[in-house]
């Protein structure tokens, strides 16, 4: 299943509806946890292990391998990723044309969030307080491991801010007249 919304609620209710047994978990205190950023992430009931991820932009292959590795020895692995295609543009088949395409392509900021589908774990971003980041939290698809991720990212999310809503999301802030009234 694959879903985008800026509500992780929502996200959470169609995982329920497809797979009841899929409720977030919200028992920490005996996960494992390794994270390359301790903003926002961890006290409490678990501290993350803090490891080097600055290889996440190396070539698909060689990311797939890694990121199965890791998954082996965490239940979560959680990825501060971005800005997301604010410097360039990380689209996969975009950087298959040249140097200058794939330079663009890296300049993406898309580490682990461009293999978790290809890998087949399961993953979910929720936003940073940085403009277009995001922490990527993975897992191997695994019930107990999914639910875990599910009980993990509902505790760290933090909801937009209303008028950060209102004013990406309503066109009425750029439009304030339909384009027939014109």
């Amino acid at each position: 299943m694959g879903c985008i919304s800026k509500e992780l609620k929502l996200i959470e209710r169609l995982i329920e509806a497809d797979n009841p047994e899929l409720t977030p978990d919200l028992e920490l205190r005996q996960l494992k946890v390794i994270s390359d950023s301790v903003e926002g992430i961890g006290g409490g009931e678990f501290k993350p292990q803090i490891m080097d991820l600055s290889f996440k932009n190396a070539p698909r292959e060689k990311l797939i391998s890694k990121l199965s590795g890791l998954l082996d020895e965490a239940d979560v692995l959680i990825s501060k990723e971005g800005p997301i295609d604010l410097d360039g543009f990380g689209d996969s088949v975009l950087g298959h044309h040249d140097d200058f395409t794939r330079a663009l392509q890296d300049r993406g900021n898309k580490g682990f969030i461009r293999v978790a589908n290809i890998a087949g774990v399961t993953a979910i971003t929720i936003p940073a307080k940085e403009f277009a980041t995001g922490y990527v939290f993975m897992c191997h698809s695994e019930v107990p491991k999914i639910k875990k991720l599910l009980g993990l990212a509902s505790r760290l999310y933090v909801p937009n801010e209303k008028h950060f809503d209102r004013y990406f999301s309503d066109s009425k802030e750029y439009f304030p007249r339909q384009f027939g009234d014109l």
